[in-house]
């Protein structure tokens, strides 16, 4: 008898917990929507700053030279070879560098990286493929042939 008792008390007790924070809960939710102010085209029209012009949306039309763009090509597949080389290797659109011969380039890379570095290009449009093509040469006699198709969107040659 004295258990069931124990039992109710803790049960009643727990009922009166909960009913009480679920009271309190509904109060203050109540009282925060009452503070927010309502949505008007006045209030959207004074935060809305997209439509003029400032130094964080502002945008300049940059002319790039065709001996940036491929030392850009150059340089970020320079850094897949090392960071990411499957991906790289899969990149290769022609069969005549075999995987040992990519990762022996990839092991030099690592070893010296800085001293591989761009040091003339060629280019022209395929029509063909419809892309644009950048030869690049480094410094230490590879050629890469990169065939872009769209902004950072290419297939990569090496010549070793």
């Amino acid at each position: 008898m004295k258990e069931n008792n124990k039992i109710r008390i803790v049960f009643m007790v727990t009922a009166v917990i909960i009913f009480v924070a679920f009271g309190i809960f509904t109060y203050n939710s109540n009282n925060v929507n009452k503070n927010l102010e309502a949505v008007t085209s006045e209030n959207v029209k004074a935060f809305d700053l997209t439509n003029e012009l400032s130094e964080t949306n502002k945008y300049a039309i940059k002319n790039v030279s065709g001996e940036e763009i491929a030392t850009m090509y150059y340089n970020d597949y320079k850094s897949m070879i090392v960071n990411f080389p499957d991906e790289a290797y899969e990149m290769l659109y022609n069969d005549n560098v075999s995987k040992d011969e990519f990762l022996n380039l990839r092991e030099k890379l690592l070893k010296d990286y800085y001293s591989y570095s761009y040091k003339s290009y060629s280019s022209y449009e395929d029509t063909k493929n419809k892309c644009m093509v950048y030869k690049v040469a480094d410094t230490k006699g590879k050629v890469f042939v990169f065939r872009v198709y769209a902004a950072m969107q290419y297939e990569v040659n090496i010549a070793l």
